[in-house]
């Protein structure tokens, strides 16, 4: 236990040093694949994920306390 507690200690004063701060700025055109497949996909992921999440918060809790009064926090 000491040595796992001394290695703690030691890794957060050398990752609170750097915490924060980029190497690098990365420009907006390296945020995507030079393959457009890879970034059709992705939009596609995004989309679908999007709607997902719409459906579950936004609109099946609407339809629950509609047709069968539900409360919000069940």
């Amino acid at each position: 236990i000491l040595l796992l507690t001394i290695a703690w200690i030691i890794s957060v004063v050398f990752i609170i040093g750097d915490m924060g701060k980029a190497k690098n700025k990365t420009k907006c055109k390296e945020l995507f694949s030079k393959s457009r497949s890879i970034n059709l996909l992705s939009a596609a992921r995004l989309c679908l994920f999007a709607e997902r999440d719409v459906w579950f918060v936004v609109a099946l809790p609407i339809y629950l306390a509609k047709q069968f009064n539900w409360n919000f926090w069940w």
